[in-house]
């Protein structure tokens, strides 16, 4: 899925990834079992998005 390119959309982004990353650890914290690799992709998203509103040139941020 690409990512948008308006602000305002690329800040809801961020938001919702913000706030799954933050649920994520919120089970984990409770004792809850949770899927590492939504751990980690929400982690990702997060990273991506930040970089994309920084307006990175890195590669490792398409």
């Amino acid at each position: 899925m690409p990512l948008p390119t308006d602000p305002v959309a690329l800040s809801h982004d961020l938001e919702a990834a913000l706030c799954e990353s933050a649920r994520l650890q919120t089970l984990a914290t409770c004792g809850e079992s949770i899927d590492t690799a939504a751990v980690v992709y929400a982690r990702h998203r997060v990273e991506v998005f930040a970089a994309k509103m920084a307006g990175s040139a890195d590669p490792k941020f398409p």
